[in-house]
């Protein structure tokens, strides 16, 4: 994809800025001896295609089977932290019967509600207080100026955020925009976080999943240190008989880039408040090989050990730093590597350690390139302060 954000416009509403869409929030006291059940709805009042995008060990492969009958279309997401249950036996059925208990209160098909419980398995729930926290959800679904999803996210610790933006296409104003959660708010339980995204573009069900995993796998799927942890991404877009359906369409381009200026946004706070400390690292590795080492090596420098050391010391073997995070025995890695910080050339050797120390620490935006000079690929990374060796 050509990344351009020329005429992209950005505005408030989050995952309820598109035409249509609408969110609200909740809360179940259905686990014993541990914080509420968080319970979210997004939905909208016409069909929508969904794509749905997970990753990271903890995600749940089971949700693919679980939400298979609602792949034509569906007219909201139920989002549900904590105990996933698809992963032990019977599971699924536990899940099913969630959704049809949940179809019955907030007055939305069971087919039509894509189900996002995504947490640690084998927590009992108790079915009467989820009922209950279905009951406070379709009230606040019922109130025209009820609590939003985001509203509702923003007053727990570990934060969350939005972003939306509005683009032409010809004389027709789209708009894109999601929410995002981490921790134990939005879908997810500590071991990560989850999102939605919704858009006015109506496209078929192939491209919304083609521009899904092509976008989250460039901005998401670049967070260092969520290996570990698990990520459900969802994308919703009405469903209308004149729709982008061309994969080389300039509508589906314009698309694209309105999807990655909302996910890079997102994705870049994400990480920024995980830690809960303001500090976003950014690191751009150009010149390799190709795109996929390039990945690689981003990833693996923000998230191994002795990168902050490395920065700040009177000599560094970039090199050899570099080869390490290639991960491939026997690379023949070039000896010259250019290193910039904010900019700025960084060579091997400091003659004022402390000084780039203290700019490092200083600024709320630490931004790395690493210039190789051995092909064209080319990749981004980000990473939180903790994710790096402390002084």
């Amino acid at each position: 994809m050509t990344v351009d954000f020329n005429g992209f416009l950005p505005l408030p509403g989050g995952v309820c800025a598109a035409e249509g869409f609408l969110s609200a929030a909740s809360f179940a006291e259905a686990r014993e001896h541990s914080l509420p059940v968080r319970l979210g709805l997004v939905w909208s009042g016409r069909p929508c295609h969904a794509a749905v995008y997970t990753a990271g060990r903890q995600a749940d492969s089971a949700a693919a089977a679980l939400n298979e009958e609602c792949r034509s279309t569906l007219r909201g997401i139920l989002i549900r932290n904590g105990s996933a249950n698809t992963g032990q036996a019977g599971g699924i059925v536990q899940e099913h019967r969630f959704r049809e208990q949940a179809s019955g209160i907030l007055g939305i098909p069971a087919k039509e509600l894509l189900l996002a419980a995504v947490g640690r398995n084998s927590v009992p729930l108790d079915p009467e207080q989820l009922g209950e926290g279905l009951s406070r959800l379709e009230q606040a679904r019922l109130l025209e100026e009820g609590p939003r999803l985001a509203d509702v996210l923003a007053t727990f610790p570990t934060g969350q955020t939005e972003y939306a933006v509005s683009y032409l296409e010809g004389e027709t104003i789209r708009k894109v925009g999601g929410c995002t959660g981490y921790g134990d708010l939005l879908g997810i339980d500590s071991a990560g976080a989850a999102g939605v995204i919704t858009t006015d573009v109506p496209l078929s069900a192939e491209l919304l999943k083609l521009a899904l995993d092509t976008v989250a796998e460039k901005t998401f799927g670049r967070l260092a240190g969520e290996e570990e942890r698990g990520f459900a991404l969802f994308l919703l877009s009405p469903v209308e008989e004149e729709r982008i359906e061309r994969l080389e369409s300039p509508e589906y381009e314009l698309f694209l880039n309105g999807l990655y200026a909302v996910s890079l946004n997102l994705a870049r706070e994400l990480i920024r408040r995980r830690e809960r400390v303001p500090k976003l690292w950014e690191c751009v590795v150009g010149g390799a090989p190709d795109d996929d080492m390039a990945r690689r090596m981003a990833l693996h420098l923000l998230s191994a050990e002795g990168l902050f050391p490395a920065l700040t010391a009177e000599h560094t073997d970039w090199p050899a730093v570099l080869a390490r995070a290639a991960g491939v025995k026997g690379w023949n890695h070039p000896e010259d590597i250019r290193v910039e910080l904010y900019g700025r050339a960084l060579g091997g050797t400091s003659a004022d350690p402390e000084r780039k120390k203290r700019e490092i620490l200083s600024g709320e935006e630490v931004s790395l390139i690493f210039r190789l000079e051995e092909g064209a690929g080319r990749a981004a990374a980000w990473g939180g302060t903790k994710v790096l060796d402390r002084p």
